[in-house]
């Protein structure tokens, strides 16, 4: 069983006339964002050592109990990434 979830909130705005410059409006803009992402991996008891497999002769033992499959434990994460930026357009020439 595999799950992934994305969650994000994002904010933009701007104003091209925030303040009169001698050589014309100064315009700014600016946003914000959030992120959130998640990552689960379940995998099956016989492949994610839960079952293992024991040689009944050697009493060796592997953790995958499925033959010519290689062991894949379960897996998981998440992370949180934020972002914000602010810009200003200043005319210098009129």
């Amino acid at each position: 069983d595999t799950r992934t979830t994305l969650s994000m909130l994002d904010f933009k705005a701007s104003k091209s006339d925030l303040a009169r410059w001698s050589s014309g409006d100064v315009g700014v803009a600016f946003g914000a964002e959030v992120r959130r992402e998640t990552q689960k991996d379940d995998r099956d008891p016989n492949v994610d050592g839960t079952i293992q497999f024991v040689d009944s002769v050697t009493g060796v033992a592997n953790v995958s109990n499925v033959a010519a499959v290689s062991p894949n434990p379960d897996s998981g994460g998440s992370r949180t990434v934020s972002a914000a930026y602010v810009e200003f357009a200043v005319p210098l020439f009129g």
